[in-house]
């Protein structure tokens, strides 16, 4: 399994056979932030399936548990969020008029509603895809920072 302290070693460029060889690498040595680009501009063209050969990083074991501990951190905020979206689609669906003496809700307040709650749903997806896209920054940022620093 792959860590976050592993480093890229070399992209398969040749071979289709079941045995892979060295020189079907091409290495990967101490990329610039230059070459990153062309790096991540290479990965995304290439064609598939793709092999990748990773080094062993060092504190592997600390980063890997650290990882975990973040995707357990994550799970459990998504949970809590799912959990949320229950709880509010389960006081949609009871009738809010079943509280009040007036059986009859009225088209413009049911239209209120559906409209605010798409909204709010609007508004989760939005903070979703936001957080998403600060996470792979994040990965990104790192991985950048990394190769500055060697």
């Amino acid at each position: 399994f792959l860590c976050p302290t592993d480093e890229l070693l070399g992209i398969q460029i040749r071979g289709d056979s079941d045995i892979i060889r060295a020189s079907d690498f091409d290495l990967v040595v101490d990329p610039s932030v230059e070459d990153f680009a062309k790096l991540l501009q290479r990965l995304r063209d290439a064609p598939r399936p793709l092999t990748l050969a990773f080094a062993l990083g060092p504190q592997r074991e600390e980063a890997r548990r650290a990882m975990l501990a973040a995707d357990r951190r994550a799970a459990k905020k998504a949970q809590a969020k799912r959990n949320e979206a229950i709880r509010r689609m389960a006081q949609r669906t009871l009738s809010p008029v079943s509280s009040r003496n007036d059986p009859i809700q009225t088209k413009e307040e049911a239209e209120r509603q559906r409209r605010k709650q798409l909204e709010e749903d609007n508004a989760l997806r939005r903070r979703q895809q936001e957080e998403e896209i600060l996470r792979k920054k994040k990965v990104e940022d790192a991985f950048r920072y990394k190769l500055e620093q060697e």
